[in-house]
């Protein structure tokens, strides 16, 4: 399913189940503060690298 959304990532979380996700924030954290995170560079990054 998430091929065909655009810019969607698959987290596959080990021994996870939908019911004790909550629990496993030392998995789920780390990746949704990685997704939000922007990889481009803004326009005040790439204007001072030249």
């Amino acid at each position: 399913m998430h091929g065909l959304i655009p810019g969607s990532q698959l987290g596959v979380l080990p021994g996870t189940t939908h019911h004790n996700l909550p629990r496993r924030a030392d998995l789920v954290v780390p990746m949704v503060k990685a997704f939000l995170t922007p990889t481009t560079p803004t326009a005040s990054a790439l204007s001072s690298a030249a």
